[in-house]
């Protein structure tokens, strides 16, 4: 095979890649079969819409590892908390004053929930109104994030 396995690699980075091929998911299984490599996700959006469409995002990726390696990943985007952590301890954002404006509500509304700021839905990307509806009636206390 033509696959080398590096020896110094710390950490499996994977966010969205248009030219992800089976062999990057390869390489990253490879890597991550070792507990110490990190598995770090830029984030976790599964779908992207341009104009006319809805494509894949770095999320439906992150999945595929996910998969091959039984590895959760360290998220460090959206909807994770840190991303906003400094800015809220600097004081340059005052969560009671910040509104979170998205199109996903797992994520860009998740975050929002996640640092205490009120949270807007566009209703036009990934996410509508008609889908906040059916989370209001689940009993998954992740769905409570995308609408309270």
């Amino acid at each position: 095979s033509g696959l080398r396995k590096e020896t110094d690699i710390g950490a499996v980075v994977v966010g969205f890649d248009v030219h992800f091929s089976f062999c990057k998911m390869i390489k990253a299984s490879v890597y991550l079969s070792d507990p110490k490599c990190l598995f770090i996700a830029t984030n976790t959006d599964e779908r992207f819409p341009i104009t006319g469409m809805v494509i894949p995002d770095a999320g439906s990726i992150v999945r595929t590892v996910q998969t091959c390696t039984a590895r959760e990943p360290i998220v460090i985007g959206k909807p994770n908390r840190s991303i906003c952590e400094w800015l809220i301890k600097n004081g340059s954002i005052k969560p009671a004053r910040t509104l979170m404006i998205g199109d996903c509500c797992g994520s860009d509304i998740v975050l929002g929930h996640n640092c205490g700021f009120k949270t807007l839905l566009v209703g036009t990307g990934v996410n509508q109104l008609s889908d906040v509806h059916v989370w209001q009636q689940s009993s998954d206390p992740e769905h409570k994030k995308t609408h309270t």
